[in-house]
């Protein structure tokens, strides 16, 4: 009898423990899952801000480059008049090719929803 007991006690002994290392590597798993999700998400979060600073920066340089445009032809059209000569044509199409290939840039990072509100991707400048 006695050597049951001790036998029972050892078991139970040696069951505590291996219930023990089951329960500990069960909550270290969790808490490598929840840290690999904060890791993920924070990856998602800097992702999308690149992305907005890259959209915005393209979209900073298409206003530029329209706004720069707007005033050479501006300039174009209020020369005769002033009694200045106008720049040359070769200038004029350079800066609406400058704004052509802006415009090409930027739609590269708008979101598919953005284009097709604003026109679609024929809608832009010729």
């Amino acid at each position: 009898m006695r050597t049951t007991i001790i036998v029972l006690h050892l078991w139970l002994l040696l069951a505590s423990a291996v219930l023990t290392q089951r329960g500990a590597t069960t909550v270290k798993r969790l808490e490598l899952e929840y840290a690999e999700r904060q890791r993920a998400a924070e990856r998602r979060a800097e992702e999308h801000c690149q992305a907005l600073e890259v959209r915005r920066t393209c979209y900073i340089k298409v206003h530029q480059v329209i706004r720069h445009y707007e005033a050479m032809l501006y300039s174009h059209m209020r020369m005769p008049w002033v009694g200045a000569r106008p720049p040359p044509s070769a200038v004029l199409e350079a800066a609406r090719c400058s704004v052509r290939d802006a415009y090409a840039e930027a739609l590269i990072g708008v979101p598919d929803g953005v284009v097709h509100v604003g026109g679609g991707s024929g809608g832009g400048p010729s």
